[in-house]
């Protein structure tokens, strides 16, 4: 039977971190296998995949049970950039495997660049309660300053085994939702900035305004530049004041084509060749202008 797109289940990279000897490869085997290992065999790196259904949702989690020794924690920044959601496992029993869970939370957040994340923070070996170190409050104050889920486990019972590994996946779900809907507000704030700065070019009444990088002058204009006929042939028309319609603008006043009524908007290569067909037009005037000057001088 073939799979439906909504049954194909997502993945999540759920990464177990926490100093050596905590319980990390205990919970991570008795989540996926379903028994509990006696035996403490130091891990160097251990990956594991299970399909389950998660809030009526199916899920397919691979889980990688990370190292805990000092040598190894080099390869922690690597595990952190690619994991989802990450399990931080302290033992009850061990007051410096907790302190580790505060130093590894920051080092997440900072690789992450993020100011929180999916975090579950597991205080295991709850069943070991002749030889706890760290109290339940103390787990619950830690998860709160990282914004994190927080709840103590056993793995030899099976005590919120499975709970950890399924918030850690709720977590995961609401981050990407969270994340999308971010994405999302921004995308669209940012469209809604572009129509805005667009509808500041209309005047009152549906006047087209020009962008504004046209409708400065291009340079300072002096007499000599339009041959005395001031903002007819001058640098005037293009644009002193924002739109044809503002006060101390003449609206009648010629635009580059010969026309009184300006384009719907002029691009800068129009500015340019209006510009330099200006120029052009001076330059003959004033040519004309010395030549009339010379042949009067020589008749007289």
């Amino acid at each position: 039977m073939p799979v439906k797109p909504n049954q194909i289940p997502r993945e999540y990279k759920v990464v177990v971190l926490g100093a050596g000897g905590v319980g990390k490869s205990a919970l991570t085997i008795r989540f996926v296998r379903s028994y509990f290992i006696e035996e403490y065999d130091p891990t160097i790196e251990d990956s594991y995949m299970k399909a389950c259904d998660i809030d009526g949702e199916e899920a397919s989690l691979d889980v990688l049970d990370s190292a805990g020794q000092e040598e190894y924690s080099v390869m922690r920044e690597q595990y952190i950039r690619a994991g989802d959601g990450f399990l931080l496992v302290y033992s009850v029993s061990s007051r410096s495997s907790f302190d580790e869970v505060k130093l590894l939370a920051e080092q997440l957040l900072r690789v992450k660049d993020v100011a929180s994340a999916p975090i579950v923070i597991v205080g295991n070996k709850c069943d070991l309660a002749d030889l706890r170190q760290v109290e339940t409050e103390e787990g619950r104050q830690l998860a709160t300053k990282f914004q994190a889920m927080f709840l103590e486990s056993s793995a030899k019972t099976r005590t919120n085994v499975d709970e950890a590994f399924h918030e850690t996946v709720r977590q995961v779900r609401r981050y990407r939702v969270s994340a999308a809907a971010k994405a999302k507000k921004t995308s669209s704030s940012g469209a809604s900035g572009h129509g805005k700065g667009d509808s500041k070019r209309q005047g009152s009444g549906g006047t087209l305004r020009y962008p504004t990088a046209l409708t400065r002058p291009l340079r300072a204009k002096t007499k000599s530049d339009d041959g005395g006929h001031g903002s007819r042939f001058g640098l005037k028309w293009f644009g002193m004041g924002p739109n044809w319609t503002e006060p101390g603008h003449n609206s009648a006043m010629p635009s580059p084509d010969g026309s009184s009524t300006p384009p719907s908007r002029l691009t800068a290569k129009e500015v340019y060749y209006s510009e330099a067909r200006r120029r052009a037009s001076l330059s003959r005037r004033n040519a004309n202008h010395e030549d009339n000057h010379t042949n009067c001088c020589t008749i007289f």
